[in-house]
């Protein structure tokens, strides 16, 4: 018998932490609509999931044509060569959904606890500028 894989919580929130970083107002911004996330509804496909985020109250959208991504996030299972990269979609200035999914591997193989954040970059840290161009589109 399978045992089906669970994205805990603490992981999407660790992933989200990292995505919303940064001493820039739209980040600050999209770090408190976090903050007022009152409930996680994950969805588990094969290779990946996706998330939705329930809101205290009514967030107070960036700009009304606010619609970007940021995705410059990874994680890495050292135990099991496996890495995962991550999507999240703001639309309207609010946190519209945040999508996880592997690299080459099945989302029933990677190993939460063992996974390793880091930045899409050589050195492993965030690139702020390109941030900020993406922001700015």
């Amino acid at each position: 018998m399978t045992t089906k894989k669970h994205v805990p919580e603490s992981f999407v929130s660790d992933v989200m932490e990292w995505l919303v970083e940064g001493d820039i107002p739209v980040l600050d911004r999209l770090r408190e609509e976090f903050e007022a996330c009152e409930e996680m509804k994950i969805e588990e496909t094969a290779v990946g999931f996706y998330v939705r985020f329930l809101l205290r109250g009514n967030p107070i959208a960036l700009a009304s044509d606010s619609d970007f991504t940021l995705g410059d996030v990874v994680a890495v299972d050292p135990s099991r060569k496996l890495a995962m990269g991550f999507i999240l979609f703001v639309k309207q200035g609010c946190i519209e959904l945040l999508e996880g999914y592997t690299f080459g591997g099945s989302l029933s193989e990677i190993s939460f606890d063992e996974c390793k954040l880091t930045y899409d970059t050589d050195d492993g840290t965030r690139d702020f500028d390109s941030v900020k161009e993406r922001l700015a589109q």
